[in-house]
């Protein structure tokens, strides 16, 4: 499956210590993989999923052959757009 970085995740991301952004990458290539277990939810309030890895908070949405990061934020900023 193809991963892909919205341009408001790749800000995100940059902004994000690279210890705790190894961690996060590793969890969405399981998740593009899926293999692990993972904390994933749909989201009601907008379209996507949610993949809780810490105190992060990775929203996505996907196809049979995608993975679309749409934001990659810390718990507190997640769920604003």
């Amino acid at each position: 499956m193809k991963i892909t970085f919205s341009k408001k995740a790749e800000k995100q991301s940059n902004k994000i210590p690279d210890r705790i952004f190894d961690h996060i990458l590793i969890k969405i290539k399981d998740l593009a993989n899926q293999t692990g277990s993972l904390n994933i939810r749909k989201l009601t309030s907008r379209e996507g999923y949610r993949l809780r890895v810490g105190d992060y908070r990775v929203i996505y949405k996907s196809s049979k052959t995608e993975l679309t990061v749409l934001s990659v934020s810390h718990r507190k900023d997640a769920y604003q757009r």
